[in-house]
């Protein structure tokens, strides 16, 4: 009877060793999968003016880098070394990728 009791414990033992590997891999497979899943960059916009302090979340373009950046964009298009007539066409086809097709 003694023999028969320590067999069943072994196997149950056996048993919760099993489970537990089986549960853990579920474990490691998710965490591998959602490891896979993040973003590799992470783009951080420090704005200028701090009255906000730096608590920005990721991804989030703050307006006076748009301003900038936009005013940035503006400025090179309307640069033009010689002649406007000539050069005009070249810039908006340079910059293309920045202006939306109402703005063109």
């Amino acid at each position: 009877m003694r023999i028969r009791n320590a067999l069943s414990a072994r196997d149950a033992h056996i048993w919760t060793l099993r489970f537990s590997c089986l549960v853990l891999s579920a474990l490691l497979g998710l965490s591998l999968w959602g490891w896979g899943r993040t973003q590799t960059d992470i783009m951080v916009h420090i704005p200028p003016d701090f009255t906000a302090g730096l608590s920005q979340p990721a991804g989030h373009v703050p307006a006076p880098n748009v301003y900038a950046f936009a005013y940035y964009i503006y400025q090179n298009i309307n640069f033009w070394e010689q002649d406007g007539a000539r050069d005009y066409p070249l810039r908006m086809e340079q910059f293309a990728c920045y202006l939306t097709p109402a703005f063109r």
